[in-house]
């Protein structure tokens, strides 16, 4: 018989009354009919939003506001979060939020957010395109991991996640990363083993370092570029996933690493030739000065400085490395630059 939300909450010992609110990501109302089955879902205590980075804007936080005021939701109810991870982002950003803060959960339904974005309390909404400008760091009370969501997820959706679980690999040790690396094929029944590794060395960092004032910011690898490159192609009506940018990211980071952080050559290469077997750069024109412009505009950087967390070798990372964006530019634009306009022109 199959599980159903009821199910899960009995299990987890949370309470399903009529206090309780729910955002949830409209297409598993479709996909997983049976796990809602005898759930009342209502306009009174349910907001049903399609995923994607698109929802994490101001529109949806003050129409979820609204909803939560206008049904008199009050201190004492639990916000249930259903969803993707950019639906979870928009409600723990609600949830830190409403009346000062109320209790909620997590209900993590593809793989991202199951090892990433779910674990660790970061809130975020984007202004534009310019990603999680916006946020706050606020702890569920429970995260509730299933893996039959993954069963429907796109074969997209388990490569954004990858991309993750393999950074998770590159800053805590060489074994995990070769035992990602070595997968057969990159799909549930070969992933589905080691998300609980993943989660625990987030965890693990998390609980370290909570507001990201150090270590933490390990977890930032790739995502300098990667939320540039997120920003870009969403900028131009060509968007990428969050993994596949990452992916790109940790790719160009690492290069980056070789000429001012002492990574190896050969750990480069291996590096580049497992996120090229799945993830490449979109065949698309490429405009420098607005992915730079993006660039500048990440929240962990200062003035004109550009702000990595770099290996120096499998499982060692430096954090808070500042370079001058002029120094930035000349160390990835013949990568870059190769990479994009040798494929727009072909």
């Amino acid at each position: 018989m199959p599980i159903t939300l009821n199910d899960i909450l009995k299990k987890n010992d949370i309470t399903n009354n009529k206090l309780n609110y729910y955002i949830i990501d409209t297409c598993l109302i479709k996909l997983h009919r049976s796990f809602f089955k005898k759930t009342i879902l209502n306009k009174k205590n349910a907001f049903l939003i399609d995923g994607g980075e698109s929802v994490k804007n101001f529109e949806n936080y003050l129409s979820i506001m609204n909803s939560l005021l206008s049904n008199k939701v009050d201190k004492n109810a639990v916000l249930i979060v259903i969803g993707g991870g950019s639906i979870l982002d928009l409600g723990g950003f609600i949830a830190s939020t409403y009346k000062r803060g109320i209790k909620h959960v997590f209900i993590p339904t593809t793989l991202m957010a199951q090892v990433d974005a779910s674990i660790g309390g970061k809130t975020a909404l984007n202004i534009g395109n310019s990603k999680n400008m916006i946020g706050t760091v606020y702890q569920p009370i429970k995260i509730i991991i299933e893996n039959f969501w993954l069963a429907t997820l796109h074969q997209d959706d388990i490569y954004s996640g990858f991309a993750e679980m393999l950074k998770h690999a590159l800053i805590n040790n060489f074994n995990y990363w070769n035992d990602l690396t070595n997968l057969k094929k990159i799909n549930c029944q070969f992933i589905i083993p080691f998300i609980q590794k993943s989660i625990e060395i987030k965890k693990q960092i998390v609980a370290q370092d909570v507001n990201d004032k150090s270590v933490r910011q390990s977890l930032n690898l790739g995502h300098t570029i990667g939320h540039a490159l997120e920003s870009y192609y969403l900028e131009i009506n060509k968007p990428i996933s969050h993994g596949h940018a990452v992916a790109l990211g940790i790719l160009i980071e690492s290069y980056i690493a070789t000429k001012i952080n002492n990574l190896n050559g050969a750990v480069f290469n291996n590096i580049k030739d497992n996120i090229l077997k799945y993830y490449d750069f979109p065949k698309e024109s490429f405009n420098k000065k607005l992915f730079y412009n993006f660039m500048l505009h990440d929240k962990k950087n200062t003035s004109k400085k550009i702000t990595f967390s770099l290996l120096s070798a499998i499982g060692s990372v430096e954090c808070n490395i500042k370079v001058e964006l002029k120094e930035v530019k000349k160390l990835i634009i013949n990568y870059l630059e190769e990479k994009l306009i040798n494929q727009s022109a072909s």
